[in-house]
């Protein structure tokens, strides 16, 4: 999926939810500093705002504004407004406080309490190519497993998919996908049902496990409240959901997660795993074989199989500053493995040239180019960027 798009000028120093804007190294130079917050609505009676600093120097801490009145302060980057009533609408705004400079609000946003919609559908087939963030590994034969990997989170629900023991070519190997917040290179925790093995991450992290002999699936260490199915056959998949908050008391602002193929007795091998960065093989999955997400580049609020990071109407940014050279940086989030392309003209209706491309591996959530270019321009010179954004499939 491939989504471009120019749009007309827009002298900000920071512009939200365009893939293409146009800056006047004078415009950008006298322009106002202005941020934005995120609103994320959990429930009826709960919204997470989230941000990044957003001042010109790093904060001490955030105020949070509601209505127009502090109701809050935080050191992080999130806070939770558990207090509210079905229906209300409330309007938020932070500022950032720093000993070094003023405080810098950002721009206020209003936000609606309500149960959100837009269900995963559980059916054993992938709600959504898009979501697809570890192709399938292993070989193409009978004793080596195919294990894709699937995500995505709404709300505080997540949802993780794999191929079903037996599919696409006929494994019989259990299957696992294994989810933690954390990841400590000191743990050594035991593979699940009694298999041989060691998983870097605490005991009693949640995991889903499938078995190859029968159409058995279920969660463990997860509430009640999580789902999974399975489907068999050659093209079998399975689903499951599982609430952040109920599961790790917050949403984490990174997920860490792996699948895994075991031999099916007990005592059974670790066959393969998804990513995998040991050479030789061993018998761990390791800290650096988990794939790390950032919740926020999961997100497909909406349900309509789009990242929201990847998203011009939703969350993709461009921070566009000037440097004291008059060169230009620019700066978005990432999801890994998308295609980014970032191309720029000096005249609408001349050809755009490529500046750089960026392929983001595991665990990079942001990009930066320097645009050297206006230093060898006027002033009143305009630059115009576009940035094209496709999915790894």
């Amino acid at each position: 999926m491939s989504r471009a798009r120019p749009v007309p000028c827009l002298p900000r120093s920071f512009l939200a939810g365009v893939f293409a804007v146009c800056i006047s190294l004078s415009a950008l130079h006298a322009a106002p500093y202005t941020w934005y917050a995120r609103a994320i609505v959990l429930s009826d009676t709960t919204v997470q705002l989230t941000w990044e600093d957003g001042g010109p120097y790093p904060a001490d801490y955030w105020q949070i504004y509601r209505d127009g009145m502090l109701y809050a302060t935080s050191q992080t980057t999130t806070y939770s407004d558990t207090t509210l009533t079905a229906g209300e609408n409330h309007t938020y705004y932070i500022q950032s406080s720093s000993t070094q400079t003023y405080a810098v609000p950002s721009r206020s946003l209003t936000v609606t309490a309500k149960t959100p919609g837009h269900a995963f559908v559980l059916d054993g087939a992938i709600d959504f190519s898009s979501y697809t963030w570890l192709f399938p590994s292993g070989c193409d034969c009978t004793n080596l497993p195919s294990l894709p990997l699937y995500a995505a989170v709404r709300g505080s629900t997540l949802y993780v998919a794999t191929a079903s023991p037996g599919a696409p070519n006929g494994a019989t190997t259990d299957r696992f996908v294994f989810i933690s917040d954390v990841v400590d290179p000191l743990v050594a925790t035991p593979a699940p049902w009694a298999k041989q093995g060691w998983i870097r991450v605490p005991a009693g992290k949640p995991y889903i496990g499938a078995e190859s002999t029968n159409s058995y699936v279920g969660w463990f260490n997860a509430p009640a409240s999580a789902q999974v199915v399975r489907s068999a056959g050659p093209n079998g998949r399975i689903e499951g959901t599982i609430d952040l908050i109920e599961t790790f008391g917050y949403i984490p602002e990174k997920l860490y997660v792996a699948v895994a193929a075991f031999d099916t007795p007990d005592g059974g091998w670790l066959i393969w795993h998804n990513p995998r960065n040991d050479q030789p093989r061993d018998d761990f999955i390791g800290p650096d074989e988990f794939l790390v997400l950032n919740t926020a580049g999961l997100r497909d609020e909406d349900a309509n199989g789009v990242i929201d990071l990847t998203d011009p109407a939703r969350d993709l940014k461009l921070n566009i500053t000037q440097n004291p050279d008059r060169t230009v940086t620019i700066s978005f989030p990432t999801v890994p493995y998308r295609t980014y392309i970032l191309d720029h003209t000096s005249k609408l209706g001349d050809p755009y040239r490529t500046s750089r491309a960026w392929f983001p591996s595991n665990g990079e959530f942001t990009a930066s180019y320097v645009d050297y270019d206006p230093t060898y321009n006027y002033p009143d010179i305009k630059s115009f960027y576009k940035l094209s954004v496709k999915d790894s499939q």
